[in-house]
Formats: C-alpha cells, sequence, structure tokens
C-alpha cells in the first residue's frame, strides 16, 4: 500500500515507506556486525546508507518491496563484504612484504 502510494506521488507514503526500510537495513547490517561479518559499526550505517539511496533511485521500478529488500540487502552485503576481504588481503600481503624486505 506504501508503495503504491509512494508512486502515487505521495510524499508522505515515500517518507514513511524510507523509514521502513532504513530501520530494516540497519537492524539486517547491524546483525552482521553482532555476527562479526562486519567489524566497524560506522560500516553498519554506510550500507543502510546505500541501501536507502538505491530504494530512493529505484522505487518507481518496485514491484514486491520485500522481494526486492531481500536481493538489495544481500548483494549489498556481499559486494562490501568482498571487497573489505579484498583490501585487508592486500594490506596483509604490503605487510609481509615489507617485512621481507627488512631482512
Amino acid at each position: 500500500m506504501l508503495l503504491v502510494s509512494s508512486k502515487d506521488g505521495d510524499s508522505k507514503a515515500f517518507a514513511k515507506l524510507s523509514e521502513y526500510i532504513r530501520e530494516i537495513s540497519y537492524s539486517y547490517f547491524l546483525s552482521k556486525h553482532r555476527s562479526h561479518k562486519i567489524t566497524n559499526i560506522d560500516d553498519v550505517d554506510d550500507l543502510a546508507t546505500n541501501v536507502y539511496i538505491s530504494f530512493a533511485e529505484q522505487y518507481h521500478k518496485i514491484d514486491i518491496i520485500e522481494n526486492w529488500l531481500r536481493r538489495v540487502l544481500f548483494l549489498t552485503f556481499v559486494r562490501w563484504y568482498k571487497q573489505n576481504n579484498q583490501r585487508r588481503t592486500f594490506e596483509l600481503n604490503e605487510e609481509i612484504t615489507a617485512d621481507d624486505s627488512n631482512l
């Protein structure tokens, strides 16, 4: 109902739906933080914001909000997780190389 009203131009419905999207996103990423898959609490807020931005850009195209949100949450987390692990691996390799050069 909120999605349909939002698509029809109801700004109050859009604001309410946006609030729900933000709360659900934050809760999802916070659970990842609690399970130690996200170590930095600031990343939780950043990821939730990214999901909200995706929603704001795409809400006119969304048919089933639950399916869209589930997919975007998962893909956002996976993308972040892969990038974060690549960064850690690079930093670790850089430290190993630096240690070897000091020998």
